[in-house]
């Protein structure tokens, strides 16, 4: 095509064609750029072995189309046998989706699990066909169902169609930051769906999280600009945001501008030269990793990239309000176990508040993430119930240890995960879990007392995990 164009161009008679022809040309290439669909993933082994799992696909549920990456070094056979388990993940933001970076957070799990990501509704791949739709139904009103009713919904609809996929009752579930909310209701909700939940960057209150991160950007103030007067430095710290937000989307920027520089939301900024030297940049570098990864992400044509920005941007507008509102112990109908009876409106944990899970829980969150505050995550850990629960914490990370610890994450997943399966279906793996001196080994434990405290002080670090049963 772009050899026809050139010779068009060079047959024609005037100059003033040729340069229509030029720029026809330039246009229709950068249409077809757009409106490409590619539907490639990677093997997920090095010499290409047909006989594993790589696919891109779409699958229609609750009448949207969304895009999803099933993978897995597995075999065919092994997975007809139900030999390997089946591991869904839910992305942040909402409307950030993680497969651009499932190279190097899934490259241990898929040698053990079929690795499912998919893009929800109005995020990545999928923003493609909700816009189609959005047009088709000229609904001004189209985005009613970005909720988190609606993504409960479609989560529940595609682990239905995992189940029958791959004939398995049960999958595992990772949800990160606002993926972590989903994670929070389905397991609430659908534990007969779940073998076990992890959730990262944990999402417990919309506004305290806000309110913690504020407390700490002040905190940080006199260290960001040390040339500056003290009056400079209060009249800098009066400017900032100050929770509800009045314009959500303005204020949120700064506040996540200021959270940044502060050191809130990385351990180690993956351009952390423009964040320290360019402050004024430090904004547009927080976005910067994920425009390099969905740049060189295969599964995006250049359509879904130019889209990304936008697509993300449109849905965190429309479900900012009800995140605001979001509360754990509310959603889940935590109650007072001093007063024995339900506290459906509390907005606080108290020394007795106690959260019921029916599922097996486990949290990993990062020592440096101040977007989604360290100190609610661990009083909701105190208050939480359930068949087994585990707390990890990661040393070297922000608001993404799946990220900066990819292979300490991972290994805390398939250890626990792996024990949790065995232990279900009596199912043995027999190739090896990747081992390293960092990631602090942990077992599940189980005895016959109700929520008696376990230290694994034998294998574990016991300042980086918790474990009860």
């Amino acid at each position: 095509m772009i050899f026809l164009c050139f010779l068009v161009t060079q047959v024609a008679v005037r100059p003033s064609w040729s340069q229509l022809l030029h720029l026809y040309c330039i246009g229709f290439l950068i249409y077809g750029l757009a409106t490409w669909e590619t539907t490639f993933t990677r093997s997920t082994t090095q010499d290409g072995n047909p006989m594993s799992l790589a696919r891109l696909t779409t699958v229609t549920v609750n009448g949207q189309e969304h895009a999803m990456t099933i993978r897995s070094v597995a075999s065919v056979v092994e997975m007809e046998q139900n030999k390997v388990p089946i591991l869904l993940v839910l992305h942040g933001g909402p409307g950030v989706s993680d497969i651009p970076f499932l190279y190097e957070t899934d490259d241990w799990l898929e040698e053990h699990f079929i690795v499912v990501h998919y893009d929800q509704r109005s995020a990545g791949k999928s923003c493609r066909y909700y816009r189609q739709q959005r047009q088709q139904t000229r609904s001004s009103n189209h985005h009613h169902n970005l909720t988190i009713a609606q993504h409960v919904d479609d989560a529940v609809a595609i682990v239905e169609y995992l189940q029958h996929e791959f004939h398995q009752d049960k999958v595992y579930l990772v949800g990160g930051s606002w993926g972590s909310v989903l994670g929070m209701v389905l397991a609430k909700d659908y534990p007969h769906l779940f073998h076990a939940v992890a959730l990262h960057g944990t999402f417990i209150d919309g506004l305290a999280n806000e309110l913690w991160s504020r407390d700490f950007i002040l905190k940080q103030f006199p260290h960001l600009q040390p040339t500056q007067s003290s009056s400079s430095k209060e009249q800098q710290s009066q400017r900032l945001p100050m929770p509800p937000y009045q314009d959500r989307v303005i204020d949120l920027a700064i506040q996540r501008h200021w959270l940044n520089r502060a050191g809130g939301v990385y351990y180690k900024h993956p351009l952390e030269f423009v964040s320290k030297y360019i402050p004024f940049l430090s904004s547009l570098s927080l976005h910067a990793d994920y425009f390099k990864h969905v740049l060189l992400s295969p599964e995006y044509s250049w359509g879904d990239k130019l889209r990304f920005e936008s697509c993300s941007t449109v849905t965190t507008m429309q479900m900012m309000e009800e995140l605001f509102q979001f509360n754990a112990y509310h959603q889940l109908g935590c109650y007072d176990n001093h007063n024995h009876h339900p506290e459906n409106d509390t907005t606080t944990p108290t020394a007795n508040t106690t959260c019921q899970l029916m599922v097996p829980i486990l949290l990993l969150h990062g020592r440096h993430d101040h977007m989604c505050a360290m100190e609610l995550v661990d009083d909701f850990y105190n208050a939480l119930q359930a068949p087994q629960k585990q707390l990890v914490w990661f040393d070297k990370s922000g608001h993404f240890p799946d990220r900066e610890e990819s292979h300490k994450f991972q290994q805390t997943l398939l250890e626990t995960f792996l024990k949790i399966h065995d232990d279900d279906t009596t199912i043995h793996d027999n190739r090896d879990v990747p081992t390293t001196p960092s990631a602090g080994a942990c077992s599940w434990t189980t005895n016959n007392h109700t929520m008696g405290t376990i230290m694994q002080e034998e294998n574990c670090n016991v300042n980086q995990i918790r474990l009860e049963q």
